[in-house]
């Protein structure tokens, strides 16, 4: 694997659109990360009507089914160069055996499985990585 311990294969750098690295690592890295590719998320993210968070407590599992809605309501408003971010940092915390790891899970679980089988996901789909679209295409 690259010569990385198992720990760190999980660490992986995240390049955003500026080139900026960030570590997602954590639930909080994870929506920062969300956040800084999709801007306009943090207002849903903090809008009432978030049913994932209560008084600041959240999971990566909670973050990634609320960016899942807005992912869908808002896919035609995303230029090509923030789905290709999203997606090809997302591909390097998709892991493709066990044990997975809470952001895996929840990457896979709570966004591209609910992503599959809609339209945003059948368009998102040109932009994903191997490991990504493996995922998506057994549930869609």
């Amino acid at each position: 694997m690259c010569g990385l311990s198992f720990q760190s294969a999980f660490l992986l750098p995240i390049f955003l659109l500026e080139f900026e690295v960030m570590e997602i690592s954590n639930k909080e890295n994870l929506l920062e990360f969300f956040i800084s590719v999709f801007p306009k998320f943090e207002t849903s993210w903090k809008s009432e009507r978030n049913n994932f968070i209560d008084k600041n407590v959240f999971t990566a599992h909670g973050a990634c089914a609320e960016f899942n809605h807005y992912f869908k309501e808002h896919f035609n408003e995303f230029s090509d160069d923030q789905l290709k971010t999203f997606f090809s940092s997302i591909e390097d915390l998709i892991v493709d055996s066990e044990p997975r790891t809470e952001i895996d899970n929840a990457l896979c679980t709570c966004f591209l499985e609910n992503i599959a089988q809609t339209e945003s996901g059948e368009l998102a789909k040109q932009f994903m990585g191997k490991h990504s679209a493996k995922f998506f295409d057994y549930w869609n």
